[in-house]
C-alpha cells in the first residue's frame, strides 16, 4: 500500500502493485491495440512461466503480452528507498525475454501528474528503453 508521501508500507498490497504496473504500461504506451494480454501463467512459455512464478513468490507484479508472434513480459517491485527519497511511488521494473531471462531493468517514478519517468538504471542491467519493447 502506498502512503501519501509516496512510500510503500511494509505490508504491501499485491493489487495496488499490479495497478501501478498497469498504469506504467499504459502511460508508456507499451501495449498496442492489437496486442493480446496474457494474464494466466499457463499461457506463457515454460521459461517465462517459471520466471513469472518466481516474481510472484518474491512479491513482484508481472504482465505479459503477445505482439504479433513475440511475447513480452515485465515484472516490477516497489523501489522503497527511491520512493522515500523522491516522495512518490517508484517501481523497479525488469524486462524479460520469452525464455524468462531479465534483459533490462530500471527504476521508474510516477510523478504527481500521473506520468512515469525514469528514476535511474538498475546497476545489474542496461537501462530499459521502454518505447515499444
Amino acid at each position: 500500500m502506498i502512503i501519501n508521501d509516496g512510500r510503500f508500507d511494509e505490508g504491501g498490497d499485491a493489487g495496488e502493485l499490479r495497478q501501478l504496473l498497469v498504469t506504467f504500461l499504459l502511460d508508456l504506451k507499451l501495449l498496442a491495440d492489437e496486442d493480446r494480454v496474457l494474464s494466466h501463467l499457463s499461457a506463457l512459455p515454460s521459461g517465462l512461466r517459471d520466471a513469472m512464478e518466481r516474481a510472484e513468490r518474491n512479491g513482484q507484479a508481472w504482465s505479459a503480452w503477445r505482439h504479433d508472434e513475440e511475447i513480452h513480459a515485465i515484472s516490477a517491485e516497489p523501489d522503497e528507498a527511491r520512493s522515500q527519497s523522491l516522495g512518490y511511488a517508484v517501481l523497479l521494473v525488469f524486462v524479460h525475454n520469452a525464455s524468462g531471462r531479465v534483459v533490462a531493468s530500471g527504476s521508474w517514478a510516477k510523478t504527481p501528474q500521473g506520468s512515469w519517468l525514469p528514476a535511474h538504471p538498475h546497476p545489474q542491467h542496461e537501462s530499459a528503453h521502454m518505447t515499444r519493447i
